[in-house]
């Protein structure tokens, strides 16, 4: 797939990030290839999400609106952007015209207000799923020729600042969700906004990595260790190289309860690494 401009209307969050992935397909655990890019979306995102949907047509994928179901949110598919009682969402799901190509397109975009002390939200997602393992997405289809949506309640004009090293983040999920403590020599670079797929509300979080990255993933994976079980040690992280000469760092805790934390580390060639944290309850 050729490379994506970033879309008037939207800031790219970093770059993008490999994904972690625990699946096995005919007793071989699945390398996926994919990546998934954030970006924050200060205005209207209907523009953005139609400037995708075209970018991703001239790259042969057919992007229609999709139906999810989540935490307090749902979308249909006779429109890319639906309005939800305390959220404003758009989800699309694109594929390629060949039958042989296993490649997939999900685009999710949510905007709400801050809540129980959590930040606001107004963030798109998009990610490439590329795995010898075949796609399986339920979800149903609308035309691709949908209408974009109705249009979307203004975002909050004041964002609050992000918290610095020894600063808690995370804070305003599902209680089971604990929040962590930003380590040093790491830096949070966008306000978290909240996990997908898990049954009470957990978050995610973006922090690049200044020097030692092994040293600060295992800060954060000793930290996660000492919520969910302090009398165990952390696991040992699994490491993933791609021919394009990044690296994918992957961890995971949890416990009995269904709290799990999940730490993806990408290190790129060259640049910048980027680590993922996602909390999820289930």
């Amino acid at each position: 797939m050729d490379g994506f401009v970033v879309p008037k209307g939207a800031v790219a969050i970093g770059a993008p990030l490999r994904l972690p992935s625990n699946v096995i397909y005919k007793g071989v655990p699945v390398k996926e290839r994919g990546w998934r890019i954030y970006f924050a979306v200060p205005g209207d995102p209907r523009p953005v999400v139609a400037d995708l949907a075209q970018q991703l047509d001239r790259s042969g994928f057919t992007m229609r609106p999709a139906e999810f179901i989540d935490q307090g949110w749902k979308t249909t598919t006779t429109a890319f952007c639906t309005q939800n009682a305390s959220s404003y969402d758009c989800a699309g799901l694109a594929q390629p015209a060949a039958p042989q190509d296993r490649r997939t397109v999900v685009l999710m975009f949510h905007r709400r207000e801050a809540e129980n002390g959590r930040p606001p939200e107004s963030h798109l997602q998009l990610t490439l799923f590329d795995s010898d393992r075949p796609q399986i997405f339920n979800q149903p289809l609308g035309d691709a020729g949908a209408s974009v949506g109705p249009n979307p309640p203004a975002v909050t004009p004041a964002w609050p600042s992000l918290p610095n090293v020894g600063a808690q983040f995370g804070l305003g999920y599902d209680p089971a969700a604990e929040p962590l403590t930003v380590e040093p020599d790491s830096r949070l670079i966008a306000a978290t906004v909240q996990s997908s797929g898990c049954l009470q509300p957990g978050y995610e979080a973006l922090l690049t990595l200044d020097r030692d990255h092994d040293d600060v993933f295992k800060a954060y994976l000793a930290q996660a260790q000492r919520v969910v079980d302090g009398t165990r040690s952390a696991p040992t992280p699994t490491e993933t190289k791609f021919q394009d000469g990044s690296q994918l760092t992957t961890a995971t805790v949890s416990d009995m309860a269904g709290v799990m934390y999940t730490f993806a580390l990408t290190e790129p060639e060259s640049g910048t690494a980027v680590l993922n944290i996602s909390t999820c309850v289930s």
